[in-house]
């Protein structure tokens, strides 16, 4: 089963002399960033945000977002003018974590996965066997990630790993724990995912989210930092009276 696991975060954040302002966002929205979607047909009755939230839940991919997210704002804090106040930078971070990523996301896969796909693709990673595939096909992603791999790029170095890791045969495994009834169900979302839509789907799926939650983290980083906007001008100000040179 090939899914795709969670997106990566790249800041486009840059800070002007007189106030700290992300880099422009993407305008186009997720669907007209990647191509080959026009001639997809929305399902009737698409996958809800329950069925989202718990398969997100049980690929670990909520969590994983949040940790990578963090983990990404801590580093371009390194690259930002040090006269940023401490209190302002946690007020981006703690807003950022509150970023409902499930929200975020909904539309890219409602566009895909119908009510029934929503049933069929949470099969594989419930249970015991099902979280040590989830476990495992996560680390091969959070691994490229940290490559430096982005997207579509970090889930197919992910592929190779899990591959070499051989999590066909846990997937075999869970395939051997369901009922009739599941295995059908899940059967249904797989030739619906790999073949009604194309083995490309995932790719552009993962590409898709990344580029939303990139939006909505920069969306968030510009809001926060126009809400402290006085503390940063007197902050800057301060910094460039003792630091003349800076000037």
């Amino acid at each position: 089963m090939k899914s795709c696991i969670f997106a990566a975060l790249v800041l486009c954040i840059s800070v002007s002399p007189v106030a700290a302002q992300p880099g422009p966002a993407p305008s186009q929205p997720a669907s007209e960033v990647v191509p080959g979607t026009s001639t997809i047909t929305p399902p009737e009755h698409p996958i809800t945000r329950e069925q989202l939230q718990k398969w997100m839940e049980l690929t670990m991919q909520l969590d994983a977002n949040r940790t990578f997210l963090q983990a990404s704002l801590d580093q371009t804090r390194k690259t930002l003018p040090a006269w940023i106040p401490d209190p302002v930078w946690a007020d981006v971070k703690a807003n950022v974590a509150a970023i409902d990523i499930v929200g975020v996301v909904l539309p890219v896969y409602q566009r895909y996965f119908s009510q029934q796909d929503g049933e069929g693709m949470q099969l594989m990673y419930e249970g015991p066997t099902g979280q040590q595939y989830a476990k495992l096909a996560l680390k091969s992603r959070l691994d490229a990630m940290n490559q430096g791999l982005r997207g579509s790029a970090a889930d197919a170095r992910a592929m190779q790993a899990d591959e070499a890791a051989n999590l066909d045969a846990l997937l075999r495994k869970r395939m051997t724990e369901l009922t009739p009834d599941e295995l059908a169900r899940y059967h249904s979302f797989d030739d619906h995912a790999n073949r009604s839509l194309g083995g490309d789907i995932w790719r552009q799926l993962d590409d898709q989210q990344d580029v939303l939650i990139r939006t909505k983290v920069n969306q968030v980083f510009q809001a926060t930092m126009k809400a402290h906007n006085a503390e940063l001008v007197a902050a800057q100000q301060a910094y460039l009276a003792k630091h003349p040179a800076k000037q």
